[in-house]
Parts: C-alpha cells; structure tokens; sequence
C-alpha cells in the first residue's frame, strides 16, 4: 500500500514523516490552533470552589480531569488558565488521534512548551526529526532543557483520552517520573489514561477530579 507521508515544522526543523518515521526535509507545519486556550464565554458561571482546587495542587506533578463528555473539562481548565493569578506560564496542547504516532505527539508538546519558553526543546525537535529514539535520546534532552528554565511552566493537555499508543504512555510516563520540580501536567481526558496514577497518588503527586467534583 502507499506510504503515509507527514511533514511538520518544529523549532526551525522542517521534516517529513513517512509511516511515522522522520526521512528528511518537507514542508508542513504544526496547527497552531492545537496550542490555543479555547475562548470562554463571558456568561459562564465562575467556578471558584473547583479553581481555587486545581490552583491548590501546588507542586503536584498530575493534576487530573476525568470524566465522560460535557462534563465541562475543557472550559474548567480554560477558566483556570486565562483567569489564574499564579505565577505561571501556561501551554496548552488540544491532542487528537493524529498525536498518537509519538513523533508527532512529542513535536507539539516541544511546540506547546516553546509558546511560553522559546528555547525550550530546539535541539529534542531536531533530534526528534532526525529520527532518534525518543526515550534514550529526545525526552532526556528536553528534560535537562526544562530543567534550567526558571518560571514554573503548566501544560495543560486536553482530549488526552485520544491518544491511546501504548509508546506515548511509555514515554509519558518517563516524563512524569524524571520531570524537573518547575514543570506540572494538567490532563483532561474522558477515561482514565495509562499512566502510573496509583504510584502518583500514593507519592502524593495526583491532584484528581471527577464527575462527582464537576457536578
């Protein structure tokens, strides 16, 4: 059968992805709507209780939104992001099921983490792109590179439930155990993912909400 040709443009790396591998130079680029907080509408009931405890999580690695659709996630964490006081950076990442090849996936995280630190992931994109293993190479670079930056950085994943590659959870599980002090994650998902949400929330590193805390 045909081969499945992508391009993307990450940190000046332009490339293109046949059947999910990086082989060389092309000429798309990333959406750049996928890392826009969605707009909020003026009239929509401020929900100080659930704010005030998505912003109580502090220094917890996970905060974590599940439950099944129109349940209000997206606006929730919207509201939280366009509204906070905290001194944060915030990026923001609308996943669909094209982010389940793990190129693809990790050049809009490395996107969603430059719109609010530039010169964050440049070299992990070009690696990335040159097709090395994201594990033993891209992840570790990105981390040191994380780790340097100063303002704590949130990045806010919505759909997460989307993206089902048993290779992103792998390696997003290796984000969240190396992950530096000033980076949080913030999932909204309709099921849970799997991540190691037991060995978070007996850490104390899982801040969660459900369908009863929503209602």
């Amino acid at each position: 059968s045909p081969a499945e040709l992508r391009t993307a443009d990450v940190g000046g790396c332009t490339v293109s992805i046949v059947n999910g591998i990086a082989e060389g130079p092309g000429q798309a680029v990333l959406l750049a709507t996928k890392l826009h907080v969605p707009a909020v509408r003026r009239q929509l009931v401020h929900r100080t209780t659930l704010l005030g405890a998505i912003s109580a999580a502090g220094s917890r690695k996970l905060t974590l939104v599940s439950a099944p659709a129109g349940w209000g996630k997206t606006t929730l964490l919207a509201q939280w992001v366009l509204d906070t006081e905290e001194d944060h950076e915030f990026g923001w990442l609308s996943l669909d099921t094209s982010d389940n090849d793990p190129v693809w996936f990790w050049m809009y995280v490395i996107a969603a983490l430059q719109t609010v630190s530039p010169g964050v992931g440049h070299r992990a994109s070009e690696l990335l792109a040159m097709g090395a293993d994201p594990v033993q190479v891209v992840l570790p670079i990105l981390l040191n590179d994380l780790d340097t930056v100063t303002t704590p950085i949130v990045l806010v994943l919505d759909d997460y439930h989307l993206v089902m590659s048993r290779a992103v959870q792998e390696q997003m599980t290796l984000l969240l155990s190396r992950m530096p002090v000033n980076l949080r994650l913030v999932v909204a998902t309709r099921a849970d993912p799997h991540l190691p949400l037991g060995r978070l929330r007996a850490a104390g590193d899982l801040i969660e909400m459900r369908t009863d805390d929503l209602r």
